[in-house]
């Protein structure tokens, strides 16, 4: 039987109510973050006033701090700020006892680690100890990819992710420039590479410093471990920008059709922009400075407990670092598997030798364009092995420590030897006139600094240190309004579930959850959380609470999850399925 058609009133309201509907989502689109801003704390204002005790006080200010954080409809750290506003008018902690936990030593400890790393970025220490791994594992792609994976993971360990993600995005750019440079000029826009714009005239051996430049200006000004507004495209460019040389025609690149040839080339880019995320995601797992979660976890064990846990430099590497190396292992074989593979199933042809040599040639100029080793390097790279020194044998577990051996009343903290570095970096020149440093050039001015205020002042994101003192100052509040008590008796009930379930429950669930949370956010707000909830089942704390601090660093899906992820997306212009995709796998 045939539908009878509207008639033409049907018709006109059918359209009338679509247009209500599409003006209703244009203006949400336009006034969501607003709507969430307002009505947050209103709807939430229930809490305190049916409930009137100091739990539902704290938990208000908590949940508002907590759908801010998810939403970013304010910045994360300006969210940070509301306990210093909510605690004192809801009568849970003086403004005095609030401030105090921003700036407490835990955090001026992470303080100091940035500002070393910073010192490291300054003096290029960090970039030649990247090119030298590179020379040294070899220039065909698989090894090259293994390479970029163990620079990366080594470099974010003791600076940030970013930094360590925006350094080696130009040193692949060049070498992706000659491995991909037989690809014939196409307009298709699926073909993407990660290269940066370059003249068709340039030098085939082109610097990696050049590329550096156009490809970012400001990669160290990122915010350190902190999700935002998608960050910009480091590089830009068409297949036709790509040199053209004409392939020999013995080789097996030519015998290739042009469409198998641009495939590859997505391919290498793609595989090698992942390995260089995923690395430096994973190593900064490897030491307690290396990501904000592992000092968000550091903070609370020591706030939270009065006796001193077996939580230190030694055994934190000694626990992460061989999970560390295994996963980046892991990691590096699974995208080898998904881009390269091995035998019969191997997806792409083998790099010639003339490749590999040219590929080797751009790296070696750019080594040595560095010149030899300055002052100012060495003398970071000393003060930085002396602070790692310092941070691990401070106290070590297994012996006394160089506190024990100074026998001093007062407690000295893993903060004080990081800013005595600090200091002395700012105290040492970077340049000195004596052999062998001097470099023959008479300097009308005195010497700079190895480190100064300007470069510290660029180089730290400020914005990270007020979002890692807001969650101590929720967690504090937590503890002294009594809902941290609450919240370990509601959840007693899991002590049914084995430990290890538990852990693997909630490990998973903050590793999904960071997907699409900054992870840092994931840890304040998930931390104390899981602490309650091992005191509440008779559990040791350090039990739950350091696999979830590692897996709040594991966001290896979506583009949004972290900078280093958004930068490589970006440079090479991958699509998000090829993210999740490998992310899911791995």
């Amino acid at each position: 039987m045939k539908k009878s058609l509207p008639t033409e009133g049907e018709g006109g309201r059918v359209g009338r109510l679509c247009a209500v509907r599409w003006r209703l989502w244009q203006w949400w689109r336009q006034h969501w973050s607003a709507v969430i801003l307002v009505c947050t704390p209103l709807v939430l204002a229930l809490l305190p006033i049916v409930n009137q005790t100091q739990e539902s006080k704290c938990a208000y200010v908590i949940l508002v701090m907590a759908v801010y954080w998810v939403t970013d409809v304010m910045p994360l750290p300006v969210t940070a700020l509301i306990p210093v506003v909510g605690y004192p008018f809801l009568d849970i902690m003086s403004t005095e006892e609030v401030c105090s936990k921003y700036f407490k030593g835990t955090v001026m400890m992470f303080f100091g680690g940035l500002a070393v790393a910073v010192a490291v970025e300054h003096s290029n220490l960090h970039k030649r100890i990247a090119l030298y791994v590179i020379l040294k594992v070899g220039q065909s792609p698989r090894r090259l990819m293994f390479g970029f994976m163990s620079t990366t993971m080594f470099l974010s360990m003791w600076i940030s992710n970013t930094a360590a993600a925006a350094m080696m995005v130009p040193i692949v750019d060049a070498i992706l420039q000659e491995l991909c440079k037989d690809t014939p000029s196409s307009s298709d826009p699926a073909i993407r590479y990660a290269c940066v714009p370059r003249n068709s005239h340039s030098d085939q051996e082109k610097s990696i410093d050049d590329i550096r430049r156009q490809t970012s200006k400001n990669s160290n000004q990122l915010d350190v471990e902190c999700r935002g507004p998608p960050i910009r495209a480091l590089t830009e460019c068409s297949t036709s920008s790509l040199k053209q040389i004409i392939p020999n025609e013995d080789s097996e690149l030519a015998r290739q059709s042009p469409e198998a040839r641009d495939n590859d080339n997505v391919a290498l880019a793609t595989m090698f922009m992942l390995g260089i995320a995923y690395s430096s995601n994973l190593g900064g797992t490897g030491f307690p400075t290396g990501t904000g979660p592992n000092l968000v976890l550091w903070g609370l064990l020591q706030s939270s407990f009065s006796g001193p846990t077996s939580v230190n430099f030694a055994t934190w590497m000694a626990f992460n670092i061989p999970v560390m190396i295994v996963c980046v292992i892991v990691t590096g074989l699974t995208l080898d598997a998904m881009f390269v593979g091995w035998g019969r199933w191997r997806k792409m042809p083998p790099c010639p030798a003339e490749r590999e040599e040219a590929i080797r040639k751009i790296v070696q100029k750019s080594y040595d364009d560095l010149g030899k080793l300055t002052f100012h390097e060495l003398v970071v790279l000393v003060l930085f092995l002396v602070l790692v020194f310092l941070w691990v044998f401070r106290q070590p577990g297994f012996m006394n420590g160089w506190v024990d051996q100074i026998g001093n009343d007062v407690a000295i903290g893993n903060a004080t030897p990081a800013i005595l570095i600090v200091i002395l970096m700012f105290a040492i020149p970077a340049r000195v006139n004596v052999w062998p440093f001097n470099d023959g050039v008479v300097h009308s001015e005195p010497s700079p600094a190895c480190l100064t205020w300007k470069v510290v002042e660029k180089g730290i994101p400020w914005g990270l240190v007020l979002l890692m003192g807001g969650g101590f100052a929720m967690a504090a509040g937590a503890a002294k309004s009594g809902l941290s008590s609450w919240i370990g008796l509601q959840l007693k009930y899991l002590e049914v579930l084995p430990d290890l379930l538990i852990v693997i429950l909630i490990a998973t669930f903050a590793s999904f959850l960071t997907e699409v949370v900054s992870n840092i956010t994931t840890a304040n707000i998930f931390l104390p959380v899981v602490r309650d909830l091992a005191v509440g089942i008779g559990m040791n704390p350090i039990y739950l609470m350091l696999p979830v601090t590692v897996a709040c660093s594991y966001a290896l899906m979506m583009p949004v999850s972290n900078p280093p992820n958004a930068i490589v997306y970006n440079a090479c212009r991958m699509t998000t399925s090829d993210m999740m995709r490998a992310g899911v796998i791995v």
